[in-house]
């Protein structure tokens, strides 16, 4: 019984431990952002009136390709600043081959 007793009160430890972790609550406040944030989104969406639906619509999309620009930018100038740090020169179109490359094999499952 002693044995039983003992993995019981290890499994409370470490259940204890685990959940008093602050990293594990924002882990699952980000997930739960992650399924909120849409629905409302779409919910916001369903409700006004279509003029305003639309005008939403397109100003995710705007800002979505703005989010993606900005990545692509700050990718890009990394690769600068590595490049320079090592004493080469960076080589643009070099960089653009390479990134086409990747997106063409990439295994997709």
């Amino acid at each position: 019984m002693g044995r039983i007793a003992r993995w019981f009160e290890d499994f409370r430890e470490t259940m204890e431990a685990t959940l008093l972790n602050k990293w594990l609550w924002i882990i699952i406040g980000c997930l739960c952002a992650i399924v909120i944030v849409p629905l409302m989104v779409l919910w916001v969406m369903m409700i006004v009136p279509p003029w305003l639906a639309a005008t939403l619509t397109i100003l995710i999309l705007i800002s979505w390709g703005i989010a993606s620009g900005y990545k692509e930018y700050l990718l890009y100038k990394r690769k600068s600043e590595q490049a320079r740090s090592r004493g080469e020169e960076f080589n643009a179109a070099a960089y653009d081959e390479y990134v086409e490359k990747q997106k063409r094999y990439r295994v997709r499952s």
